[in-house]
């Protein structure tokens, strides 16, 4: 059995009788050969396709368990800068100017939307383990609206342009059937 000139396999065939084969037993053992030398292929490719599979397993596992420990040592220093502006807000250690004070809440808003993020990624990582649960919970536009406007004031300001946001009256959020 022979498969672009390379040799798959043998297969033998024995006769009770000496003499030749008839040649449709021939052409019906070519078949055999050929359609054999396929089967050993398909055999071969469905080991590979496993073992591809066990690794891709074991990479996700390890990419998983990457982010889990990646978003645990980002979270600890950011909920801690998060602490330290909170008190300078609350004004433990003294009042603040009150530049100091924006700059602080943009400090606290920044951090936060990262802080978001972060666990923006951990729920990519939980949705991939099957491992997350849904909390439909209502929201306001003009909140994450005032927070956008507040995170890129700085870099807009930088590059001497303006942040503009327009925010209109409306009815306030309402849930809709799920």
């Amino acid at each position: 059995m022979a498969k672009r000139n390379k040799i798959v396999g043998a297969l033998v065939v024995r006769r009770h009788k000496p003499g030749a084969f008839h040649e449709q037993v021939v052409h019906l053992l070519e078949t055999f050969a050929a359609q054999s030398v396929l089967a050993i292929q398909n055999a071969k490719l469905f080991r590979e396709i496993e073992e591809k599979g066990r690794e891709l397993e074991a990479a996700s596992r390890h990419k998983s368990q990457f982010l889990a420990n990646m978003s645990h040592e980002l979270r600890i220093p950011l909920n801690l800068v998060l602490g330290f502006t909170e008190l300078l807000v609350d004004g433990i250690y003294g009042e603040l100017p009150d530049k100091a004070k924006t700059t602080v809440a943009r400090v606290q808003a920044n951090g936060r939307h990262l802080l978001g993020l972060i666990n923006d990624v951990l729920d990519l990582s939980k949705i991939e383990a099957g491992q997350l649960t849904l909390a439909i919970e209502d929201y306001s536009v003009a909140q994450i609206v005032r927070l956008t406007v507040t995170a890129v004031e700085p870099l807009a300001r930088a590059k001497r342009r303006r942040v503009l946001a327009a925010l209109g009256t409306g009815p306030p959020p309402t849930r809709e059937p799920v």
